[in-house]
C-alpha cells in the first residue's frame, strides 16, 4: 500500500492518544498530538473534520471484578461486553473509581464535555459531534429502558433529556452552535438499550436540539450491533424530521444505492458510513466509479495494530 504521511503518523499517534484518554474530556497532551494529525488530514483530504465527544459509561471487568461505571441506577449488566473493557476499567480505577452522577455531580460531568470540546477546537478540528447513542452515558439518560432514576433526571421525557441538554449547552460554550452535531440511536439495542416510546422520546429530543440551534442530527437507523426495529424505524425518522430543521444524517447498514435513493426521496440530507469507510479508504472514489468494495474484517474494529486500520488497499493499489 502507498505510504501516505497520514497513515504513517496515525500509527504512532494512536497509542500516544490512547494514553491521554480521560473520562469525558480530551487532555492537553491528547490535544497536542491531534494537532499534527489534523494538519495532515486537512492538507491531504481538503475536507472538514469533526471530533466525536463520547463519555463511556457501562460495565467493565477489571481483575475479575465487575466495576459499575453506569449512571446511578441504570443498567444491571451489558450482555455484549467489549473487548477493550479490561484496559478501560483499569484506567477508571486509576482515575478514582466511579464518577459522580448525583444531581450535584452532573454539572461537573457536563464540564468535562465542555473541556473536551474546547481542546478539540485547539487541536484544529472543524466541529464536534456529541455522542448520545449506543448505550453510552447520554443515551442512558435519554432512554426509558435504562434510566431508572427517581430524581429530576429520570422518569418523564423532560427529565430524561435534562442532562443531555445540559451537555449541549456546555459544549456551546466552546463552539458556535452551527459547528455542533449530535448522534443518537433511537431503536439500537447495543449494550442492552431500548426505549418504550422512541417516537415520543426522540421527537422531544429533536425539538430541543432544534431550539439549541445544532447543525445536524446523525441517526443510527439500523446497526449490525442490534436494532429493535424491523429495518429502518420510519415513524421515528419522520418524527425527527418534523421537529428538527437542521441537517439529518442517516447512518447504519447503508449501501451506495440505498443512500442515493433515500437522499433523493428526502428521507435524509446526508448518509454516513462506518464499516465501508474503514475497509475502503477511497470510498468516495469507489462510489463515483461504482467500483467493487473491499470486505471489512470485523475482528480488527476495536483494537490491535495497524492490521485492519491502515492496510486496506485502494483502487490504485489493486491495479
Amino acid at each position: 500500500m502507498t505510504n501516505h504521511p497520514f497513515l504513517t503518523d496515525i500509527k504512532t499517534l494512536r497509542e500516544r492518544a490512547r494514553r491521554h484518554i480521560e473520562q469525558g474530556a480530551v487532555t492537553e497532551g491528547y490535544t497536542a498530538d491531534r494537532e499534527n494529525v489534523i494538519d495532515v488530514l486537512n492538507e491531504a483530504l481538503a475536507t472538514e473534520i469533526v471530533c466525536t465527544l463520547r463519555y463511556k459509561s457501562h460495565y467493565f471487568r477489571a481483575n475479575g471484578i465487575k466495576a459499575s461505571v453506569a449512571a446511578a441506577e441504570f443498567l444491571e449488566h451489558a450482555e455484549e461486553e467489549q473487548d477493550h473493557a479490561d484496559w478501560l476499567a483499569e484506567r477508571i480505577v486509576q482515575l478514582g473509581g466511579k464518577p459522580n452522577f448525583s444531581p450535584d455531580g452532573l454539572p461537573g460531568v457536563a464540564e468535562q464535555f465542555r473541556k473536551g470540546a474546547e481542546n478539540a477546537r485547539k487541536a484544529g478540528f472543524d466541529g464536534v459531534e456529541i455522542h448520545a447513542a449506543n448505550g453510552y452515558l447520554l443515551d442512558q439518560f435519554i432512554r426509558s429502558g435504562s434510566n431508572r432514576r427517581e430524581d429530576e433526571y429520570g422518569g418523564s421525557v423532560e427529565n430524561r433529556l435534562r442532562f443531555p441538554m445540559m451537555v449541549v449547552e456546555a459544549v456551546k460554550q466552546a463552539w458556535p452552535q452551527e459547528r455542533i452535531g449530535i448522534r443518537v440511536s433511537p431503536t439500537g439495542s447495543f449494550n442492552d438499550m431500548y426505549d418504550e416510546d422512541p417516537v415520543a422520546t426522540y421527537e422531544a429530543f429533536a425539538h430541543k436540539t432544534q431550539e439549541a440551534g445544532l447543525a445536524y442530527i446523525e441517526v443510527v437507523e439500523d446497526s449490525f450491533q442490534g436494532n429493535l426495529a424491523s429495518g429502518r424505524p420510519e415513524p421515528v425518522i419522520q418524527a425527527i424530521h418534523e421537529a428538527f430543521r437542521g441537517s439529518y444524517i442517516g447512518n447504519g447498514d447503508y449501501s451506495r444505492e440505498e443512500a442515493v435513493e433515500r437522499i433523493r426521496a428526502g428521507r435524509c440530507d446526508l448518509v454516513s458510513f462506518g464499516r465501508l469507510i474503514i475497509a475502503n479508504p477511497d470510498l468516495v472514489e469507489r462510489f463515483k466509479r461504482n467500483a467493487p468494495l473491499n470486505d471489512w474484517d470485523e475482528s480488527t474494529f476495536y483494537g490491535g495494530d495497524e492490521h485492519g486500520y491502515t492496510d486496506y488497499p485502494t483502487l490504485e493499489d489493486t491495479k
